[in-house]
């Protein structure tokens, strides 16, 4: 079983060539405004047909401060608390 918290920068060949995509991906939200994400796509060895996308966010940055916020986000109440 591989290691999911490995990074990807620092492990064994054999499991770094199991990740097709990481970097960061920014994206526009139209309640919180821009955000920017770390991304990692991981295609399980066998499973071709399979992946698992993870996103991450710095702590302490602006995007996370807006994921939080639509975190406590309601449709009926906008933000709460």
């Amino acid at each position: 079983m591989v290691n999911a918290t490995c990074d990807t920068r620092s492990c064994s060949s054999l499991v770094r060539s199991t990740w097709s995509k990481y970097g960061s991906k920014r994206y526009h939200h139209p309640f919180a405004g821009d955000l920017t994400l770390g991304f990692e796509a991981f295609t399980p060895i066998g499973e071709p047909d399979q992946t698992l996308g993870l996103y991450t966010v710095e702590p302490g940055s602006p995007s996370e401060n807006a994921l939080r916020m639509l975190a406590r986000w309601t449709p009926t109440n906008g933000v709460e608390g």
